[in-house]
């Protein structure tokens, strides 16, 4: 709920927030992805789902039904993000974050 306002209406700040941050995002994860210290399953597990993504074999077929089978892509590719970044050791999350941010105020 924490997208909806009091009176129901959708808080698009958090959308716009998202999106402005997104390319931060995107380096992380490619920092992350490419440094050795990083463990090797999330990345695994990332790679996968990324192909699973721009694959044409799907679970549920896109054109079976329209909508619902671009929801397994994305619901596999954020959980796949959402795990490849709880299972990164936080020191190292901690320096690519703020190595990113020292980037961003040059």
């Amino acid at each position: 709920m924490s997208g909806l306002r009091k009176s129901g209406i959708p808080n698009y700040g958090n959308i716009v927030s998202f999106l402005f941050h997104l390319p931060n995002f995107a380096r992380l994860y490619w920092s992350l992805f490419w440094d050795k210290r990083a463990p090797i399953l999330p990345k695994l597990v990332l790679l996968l789902a990324i192909i699973y993504f721009v694959s044409p074999l799907d679970l549920v077929p896109d054109f079976a039904i329209p909508g619902l089978g671009y929801i397994d892509d994305l619901a596999i590719l954020i959980l796949s993000l959402r795990y490849f970044n709880k299972a990164m050791p936080r020191e190292l999350l901690a320096e690519k974050i703020e190595q990113i941010d020292r980037d961003l105020r040059q």
